[in-house]
């Protein structure tokens, strides 16, 4: 895994802390509709970690940040340098002591936050200090099949959608042999097909 460090100077309008963080990057993809994944320990000096995507370059990218002093897990949409909390939640993390990082990451939502998330690079940041450890990062892809609303086809041809209810497939063959109707695809709510046979 070939990784690149990007340094984030202090300055930036309301950085968590004063503002001096690092940001170790997995190069050379836009990733989209992932679940992150990492272990973290932080030793006492070292006041947060989080997760980045979306990443574009150093003045704009998006961070689930893990903030120890204030027991917060937020999320951050850094944008022209400019740090913008979009949301927050309690999280306690205990100094010394191995906690889970995750994000959820979609093109329309950051873990929860309906926002819009472009394909970017996605690492792990760390404000300033020493002896802390991160471990098994990980990147699950969710994005799943990409055809939401397939068509319905048949081992003879013969079935359609129903002209006044597009959930309701028609047979219309007239052979009286039996056919095999598959709908190609998924879609993202339950999804249930009612049959009928016209002759």
């Amino acid at each position: 895994m070939a990784c690149s460090a990007v340094c984030t100077p202090a300055g930036h309008s309301s950085v968590p802390g004063d503002g001096d963080i690092s940001i170790l990057l997995i190069d050379g993809a836009a990733y989209q509709d992932v679940y992150l994944s990492c272990s973290a320990t932080l030793n006492a000096n070292c006041d947060y970690a989080g997760l980045v995507f979306g990443y574009v370059d150093k003045d704009n990218f998006w961070v689930r940040l893990f903030d120890d002093p204030n027991d917060l897990v937020c999320v951050y949409q850094v944008s022209d340098g400019t740090w913008m909390q979009k949301k927050s939640a309690s999280f306690t993390i205990t100094t010394g002591s191995a906690f889970s990082m995750t994000a959820e990451v979609r093109a329309g939502a950051a873990h929860d936050y309906a926002g819009t998330v472009p394909g970017g690079q996605v690492g792990i940041l760390c404000d300033e200090g020493t002896h802390n450890s991160f471990d098994n990062f990980k990147v699950q892809d969710i994005a799943g099949p990409f055809e939401v609303d397939g068509l319905y086809f048949c081992s003879r041809g013969e079935v359609r959608t129903d002209n006044s209810n597009n959930n309701v497939i028609e047979a219309y063959a007239t052979d009286g042999l039996e056919d095999v109707i598959v709908r190609r695809g998924v879609r993202a709510d339950t999804y249930v097909a009612t049959f009928k046979s016209s002759p």
